[in-house]
C-alpha cells in the first residue's frame, strides 16, 4: 500500500512540476528549440534543468557563450570512455569539501600559469612514466589529497 502511495505522489509530484512548453519564454524557446518535438516525453527534472541552462545561457556575455561552445564541442567529440572518465573524476571532485575543490582550482591556476611548454614537459613526464611509476605517483596524490582531508575535517573537542 505505502509502494502504491509513494507511485501515486511521484506523478503528481512529476506533473505539479513539469513546465508546458508554451510557459517558456520565446527566449528560453529559442535556445531550446531542438527540444520542442521531445518536450513532453522528458522528465520534469529534465525539463527544470534545460530551462535554468537556457537561463544561464541568456545570461552570459559573448565570449562567456563561445568559452562554453568551444566546450561542448570539444565535449561532443570526446568517445564515450574518455567522457565517462570525465564524468566519474567531476564526481569526484564534487564529493570534495568546498576548501578541497578552492586547492584544487587554485592548483589548477598554478598549472595553467606555467609556460606552455613546462606544462607539456609535465604531461609528457607523467605520460612516459611506467605503469609502477604513474602508480605511485598517483598513490603519492591520492595520500596528499587524504592528508588534506584529513587537516580539513572538522575537529570535534
Amino acid at each position: 500500500m505505502k509502494t502504491i502511495a509513494a507511485a501515486i505522489l511521484f506523478v503528481l509530484t512529476a506533473q505539479v512540476w513539469s513546465q508546458p512548453w508554451a510557459e517558456l519564454s520565446s527566449e528560453q524557446r529559442t535556445v531550446l528549440s531542438e527540444y520542442e518535438q521531445s518536450w513532453k516525453a522528458l522528465s520534469a527534472d529534465r525539463q527544470q534543468r534545460l530551462a535554468l541552462g537556457a537561463n544561464r545561457w541568456l545570461n552570459m556575455d559573448t565570449k562567456e557563450r563561445n568559452t562554453r561552445k568551444l566546450r561542448f564541442d570539444r565535449w561532443k567529440n570526446l568517445d564515450s570512455d574518455q567522457r565517462n572518465e570525465l564524468m566519474t573524476r567531476w564526481q569526484t571532485f564534487r564529493g570534495l569539501t568546498p576548501q578541497q575543490q578552492a586547492r584544487m582550482r587554485d592548483g589548477l591556476r598554478q598549472f595553467k600559469s606555467l609556460p606552455k611548454q613546462q606544462r607539456q614537459r609535465l604531461r609528457q613526464q607523467f605520460r612516459g612514466m611506467d605503469a609502477r611509476d604513474r602508480a605511485r605517483a598517483l598513490q603519492r596524490m591520492q595520500r596528499r589529497a587524504d592528508h588534506m582531508r584529513r587537516r580539513d575535517a572538522p575537529r570535534h573537542r
